[in-house]
């Protein structure tokens, strides 16, 4: 392995290598809002209404706001239906708890072009302290299609060296392209969080300051595709075994993606790419104490 230059062991072993801490709280990783009401059609008319239930917690504003998000998920769903490529559990261990995390359930699959609100916001007590928020809409849905010329293997041609690793291997990416793409690598560590404590659990791998061409043609590639780093597995200090994902994208189009990211930032940025320009592989590892 070639010696790490300084501003490489800074990108490299600060950045792109994990120390998930046990102290991390996952569930601040990401909010997962419980399906209150289905929506429904109200007539033939694209008319649908959603009601959220809230207590006196959150805002009416804030509940409201999440009935339209609800609603508007809902009907993507509804009429374009869930894209689940692939749905993987990575296993955690936090203050010696097991916990499992369910990775990207749902793709979206479409994109509101018509939500017209056919009145205010309609707040109803149910009890002292449970209220309820309806909302009414016009919603027109576009949906995605998927080109399945596009990179339709790709899950499949991206492989680890190893499924198992002991801290201080090296980890590294075997990928078999199909097509013309952009290729993005991110390592998501469920357990991983900065000074602040905002979980900034997702990094990218790939493209690096020290390995930045990722537009793949046709063929094999390696990663990293040089001697100038090394991408070491570490584990935090009272830590002996974490559980991560590797996550690899296919992209048509270049993207814009941080160094370190959350996990909603992350998929913020996902969401807003086609499904039909772009393809993802989640491939599971664990590193264990020497």
């Amino acid at each position: 392995m070639a010696q790490l230059s300084k501003i490489c062991s800074f990108i490299i072993i600060v950045f792109l290598l994990s120390s998930c801490s046990q102290s991390a709280n996952i569930k601040e990783a990401v909010k997962i809002t419980p399906v209150n009401q289905i929506s429904k059609g109200l007539d033939d008319s694209n008319i649908y209404s959603y009601s959220h239930l809230f207590d006196n917690s959150i805002s009416e504003q804030e509940a409201c706001k999440t009935a339209e998000r609800e609603l508007k998920q809902q009907q993507i769903e509804d009429q374009c239906g869930v894209q689940d490529i692939e749905s993987v559990s990575v296993l955690a261990f936090f203050n010696n708890d097991k916990q499992f995390y369910n990775f990207m359930r749902e793709r979206i699959t479409g994109e509101i072009a018509v939500f017209d609100k056919q009145s205010n916001w309609s707040i109803d007590r149910i009890t002292p302290n449970r209220l309820k928020c309806t909302v009414e809409a016009k919603i027109e849905v576009t949906c995605h299609a998927r080109d399945a010329s596009f990179a339709p293997l790709f899950a499949e041609g991206v492989t680890l060296n190893k499924s198992n690793f002991i801290e201080g291997d090296s980890l590294k990416i075997k990928v078999e392209s199909e097509n013309n793409l952009y290729f993005y690598l991110f390592q998501y560590s469920p357990g991983l969080t900065n000074t602040k404590g905002n979980n900034k659990n997702f990094v990218r791998l790939f493209p690096n300051q020290l390995d930045a061409d990722n537009y793949f043609k046709k063929g094999s590639y390696k990663i990293p595709s040089n001697n100038k780093y090394d991408l070491l597995l570490t584990l935090g200090v009272d830590e002996i075994s974490t559980n991560e994902l590797i996550v690899a994208l296919a992209l048509r189009k270049e993207v814009p993606f941080k160094d370190i990211m959350t996990f909603t930032e992350f998929n913020k940025i996902l969401s807003g790419i086609k499904l039909i320009n772009r393809r993802e592989a989640h491939i599971p590892y664990s590193v264990n104490k020497r």
